[in-house]
């Protein structure tokens, strides 16, 4: 399946993500603070980035900023207390912060799994359409 970095500083929810969606069969790099996450994101492909906004260290838009600048192509889904419960809100605030898609906190198990699989394939179906190059 794919490879996913999660940025998340407090220890439950990681553990939580870590278990959920290595349950689901994803490949997991749990890191604490959005320093390191971003510091991983530029050394590592990874295929989603999953990341809160509320951090110490680096806020989630900042490493997020980063984030896309190492790996312009890795889809990131926002997870934190600060995102609207509504899928318009959430959505909007995915947009301004340049995420893919957002998810509030707290999330039932069944919603974070969702979330990844679409944002995951909405990023395969991106990949698929983008032109190959010729040899």
């Amino acid at each position: 399946m794919a490879q996913i970095l999660v940025i998340e500083d407090e220890k439950t929810v990681r553990a939580l993500m870590r278990a959920l969606l290595t349950r689901a069969g994803h490949e997991v790099i749990v890191i604490d603070n959005g320093l390191d996450g971003s510091d991983i994101a530029a050394m590592h492909r990874v295929d989603l980035v999953v990341c809160d906004l509320i951090m110490e260290a680096l806020d989630g838009a900042e490493t997020i900023r980063r984030v896309r600048a190492a790996q312009p192509e890795a889809p990131v889904l926002i997870v934190s207390g600060l995102v609207p419960t509504d899928e318009a809100g959430a959505r909007a605030m995915a947009r301004k912060l340049g995420a893919d898609r957002a998810l509030a906190k707290p999330f039932r198990p069944k919603e974070l799994t969702a979330a990844v699989a679409e944002v995951l394939a909405a990023a395969e179906t991106e990949r698929q359409r983008r032109p190959r190059p010729t040899t």
